[in-house]
């Protein structure tokens, strides 16, 4: 007897097409400004203060929308120091672009680029970063040994691990970093991004 596949396969799609619709019915949305609190809801009314406690409260598919602003906060440990680490599948996006959304690392010191006290800018091991100025942020391209591949030297702007090709940072502005390698950026994938004025410590861009 002959086998009617139609409905079968009308039933999968079906069941898809519902799986991808209640999961974007999930995706919430979070918002960040530099005058928040990180005690508040995260909404738009109550925003949190720091981009880290919006993409800590972020799920797989969530949104968190940063307001301008210059945005310096401690550092967490991501790879050395960074202040920002997203290692889920979110999209973190700016509300007014480049421009005026500031993430701003930091040197060793005022006389030293690299040591135990530089911070990168941002850690992105998934998602994306859109609609950023990444700027002064450095990885600590003097840390002990000799291993180039070493995350903490390297990805002064972005780090994003070996190996790894959906983390995407689309529409920044990269602008004086330094690592030993990746000044502005190791191991991400860049998409109209501006990449101008980064350091390394090697012969490694």
């Amino acid at each position: 007897a002959a086998m009617n596949t139609n409905g079968f396969r009308y039933r999968r799609l079906a069941t898809a097409a519902a799986m991808l619709t209640a999961a974007a019915l999930r995706a919430a949305d979070f918002y960040v400004a530099s005058d928040g609190s990180d005690t508040a809801a995260g909404t738009e009314a109550a925003p949190f203060r720091t981009i880290q406690r919006g993409v800590d409260a972020a799920a797989t598919g969530d949104r968190v929308w940063v307001a301008p602003g210059l945005y310096a906060n401690p550092p967490v440990a991501a790879a050395g120091k960074s202040r920002l680490a997203i290692t889920k599948n979110i999209t973190v996006r700016s509300t007014g672009g480049a421009a005026q959304t500031v993430i701003r690392g930091q040197p060793h010191s005022d006389t030293l680029r690299f040591g135990s006290d530089a911070i990168r800018c941002v850690y992105l091991s998934a998602g994306t970063l859109d609609g950023f100025t990444l700027e002064n942020g450095f990885a600590n391209a003097a840390s002990p040994g000799s291993d180039m591949t070493d995350p903490v030297k390297n990805g002064g702007g972005v780090y994003t691990p070996d190996g790894i090709r959906d983390a995407q940072v689309v529409n920044c502005i990269i602008a004086g970093c330094g690592a030993y390698r990746g000044s502005a950026a190791h191991g991400s994938t860049l998409r109209n991004c501006t990449v101008v004025s980064n350091h390394v410590s090697s012969t490694s861009g």
